[in-house]
């Protein structure tokens, strides 16, 4: 394991012990000065936050314009069969609709690209990256995350 010396950081914590930074939750800039809401904003939260010492970081995108976080999750975890996975998701988003908010689907696993695929198809936000699935679309070790993005893109109507 490297050491905090290694990887440029403080003596802010031990091996054994992780901080995960919060950058924003549901809060607005109007609500506390400091919430980074933008995409640049949340970039250098977190990168400021790593180099204090958090080992990660969770954060609230949000659309450009009034900075609100306006997506409803359709998340299919555990369920790795292709065609029950879709059929979950539209059972889901099926409820969710009802809140009229736009929606991000995203699925586990191998079943994460039928769920990406059926979510685009019917015109939905879709997340990939690691945390989803270190499963390619061929089955064989998923791409990184900037290749998922670039697998991902061309496939939006």
């Amino acid at each position: 394991m490297a050491s905090t010396r290694q990887l440029g950081l403080s003596a802010v914590y031990t091996s054994s012990t992780r901080i995960q930074c919060a950058l924003n939750g549901d809060y607005r800039s109007s609500d506390h000065p400091n919430v980074p809401v933008t995409l640049e904003q949340l970039v250098a939260d977190a990168v400021a936050c790593r180099g204090r010492g958090a080992r990660s970081v969770h954060l609230h995108p949000r659309r450009p314009g009034d900075g609100a976080i306006h997506r409803v999750p359709v998340e299919v975890i555990f369920e790795h069969n292709d065609a029950a996975a879709v059929e979950l998701a539209r059972a889901i988003d099926a409820r969710v609709a009802v809140l009229e908010r736009p929606r991000l689907w995203h699925g586990d696993a191998r079943a994460n690209w039928a769920v990406v695929d059926a979510g685009l198809a019917a015109g939905v936000d879709v997340r990939v990256g690691l945390e989803d699935t270190l499963i390619g679309r061929d089955g064989g070790p998923a791409p990184g995350n900037v290749a998922q993005v670039a697998e991902t893109a061309p496939r939006m109507t």
